[in-house]
């Protein structure tokens, strides 16, 4: 019922001629999710806030739509999807030649592929690729009449992942305009702990955020804990942020499988690794495999436990992702492969609901988080979760979460044996008392924040 009053709700609101309305208007920035579709953490969040946006804000005074980068400045879109942007479109001329630039650079002589492949030459080709395609876009438009045109008192929040894009001309030309511009901070872990990540990723990070701290009227954060930590640091490593003195403010994100609804039944590999007897306890990790996730700890502890003839089964859910060559090696080599440990990289979303619903515990070992969506999607759906001890889980797991300590090689073991010999001392909330905003309720949130921020 709420999806079909929904879908109404959008059609009504995109009827309306945006540049005639009375009510404030808000633009969403989604880019990046609109160009690659993707359903991990951030284009989830992208696709779901945008999609609701529009139903929701007139019911809260004001109009909201989605737009994306284009070389005469911004434009807007219809709905997300899962649908790639069109591959045609000249305003992602310069990714897709990128694409295949990388793909060629792999298969060149390792030092002329190496070259081709830092950081820096990238980004040098990606800026000279996009404005080619500017080029190409502007003669093909021949005029600014598709291009947004912003007024007085419009808020741009970029809300998507936007230092892929060459955007700030636009963002200027908005603030010119008379706009407000409003920053999703989703985390500061480039700037912070930069060996986590890759150095084009890091570059690309900094570059942007030395533009954010410009021209950022407000930053919204994905938790209570980025939010003080965006204060504190921003402040730190940009002194200058501090004479703009921008407001800073949090909301929370959805809880729910949104695509789950969508899909048909598990796969028979994945029903085969839950379809075990109770004693033989599944656990499971969800997220890309990249460092600051921190597999090898999670093998570690499993492997210390089945050395104690722990009978327990390790479920790893997620892409592969960045610095993941040697952690995927240790996996797809392992004796225990495809017996207690199991390593799935496409399970979709209903695919995630059936291993929560199953598993015995989501163990989530992060090094670092901006909020940690896995958390909230399990427990919202009865599954108990054992996190490392992140101020960022506590916040958003509270008391309903059993957590271990990284600092200690053993800490997780431990758990792993109690549990399996029955002896487990858990002083967690009862799962059912749970509760978390759905994606409706995470838009609603973050528009309250928008009124509440964007305002002179």
């Amino acid at each position: 019922m709420r999806e079909e009053s929904f879908s109404r709700a959008v059609s009504r609101a995109d009827t309306g001629d945006l540049q005639e309305t009375a009510m404030p208007r808000v633009f969403l920035e989604c880019t990046y999710t609109w160009a690659y579709a993707g359903n991990t953490g951030i284009q989830r969040v992208v696709r779901n806030i945008v999609n609701y946006a529009g139903a929701i804000a007139p019911s809260m005074g004001m109009v909201c739509r989605p737009a994306v980068r284009a070389a005469n400045g911004w434009r807007i879109i219809p709905q997300l999807s899962l649908e790639r942007a069109p591959a045609n479109n000249p305003e992602m001329l310069g990714a897709t030649l990128l694409r295949r630039a990388r793909g060629l650079a792999l298969n060149l002589p390792r030092p002329i592929g190496r070259v081709l492949l830092h950081h820096r030459v990238k980004r040098s080709l990606r800026l000279a690729v996009w404005r080619i395609g500017d080029v190409l876009t502007m003669w093909r438009d021949r005029s600014s009449r598709h291009a947004l045109k912003f007024q007085e008192a419009d808020i741009l929040l970029l809300l998507d992942s936007s230092w892929h894009f060459p955007i700030w001309r636009g963002v200027i030309r908005a603030k010119q305009q008379g706009a407000r511009i409003g920053v999703v901070l989703y985390d500061l872990i480039p700037l912070l702990m930069p060996d986590l990540c890759v150095p084009e990723h890091v570059a690309a990070f900094k570059a942007w955020l030395d533009q954010v701290v410009r021209h950022a009227d407000f930053f919204l954060c994905i938790s209570r804990t980025v939010a003080e930590e965006a204060r504190e640091q921003l402040g730190l490593h940009y002194p200058e942020i501090r004479t703009r003195r921008p407001t800073f403010g949090s909301f929370r994100l959805g809880a729910e499988l949104d695509l789950a609804k969508a899909v048909d039944s598990p796969r028979p590999a994945l029903r085969a690794v839950f379809e075990q007897p109770e004693r033989y306890r599944t656990y499971i990790t969800v997220g890309t495999i990249e460092p600051r996730k921190n597999h090898n700890y999670l093998l570690d502890a499993f492997d210390s436990a089945w050395a104690r003839g722990n009978k327990a089964k390790l479920c790893i859910i997620g892409k592969e992702g960045w610095k993941c060559g040697a952690v995927l090696q240790r996996i797809r080599a392992h004796q225990q492969l495809d017996k207690n440990l199991f390593l799935f990289h496409d399970i979709n979303d209903g695919e995630l609901q059936y291993c929560y619903q199953r598993a015995h515990a989501l163990i989530i070992p992060s090094i670092a988080e901006g909020f940690g969506l896995p958390v909230v999607e399990a427990l919202s759906l009865g599954c108990r979760v054992w996190a490392s001890d992140l101020p960022v889980f506590q916040e958003v797991g509270g008391d309903f979460c059993l957590y271990f300590d990284l600092r200690s090689a053993e800490a997780l073991t431990d758990l792993l044996v109690k549990e399996g010999g029955g002896s487990s001392n858990e002083t967690v909330r009862p799962l059912a008392e749970f509760r978390w905003p759905d994606w409706q309720e995470s838009c609603v949130e973050l528009l309250r924040k928008i009124d509440e921020l964007g305002a002179d």
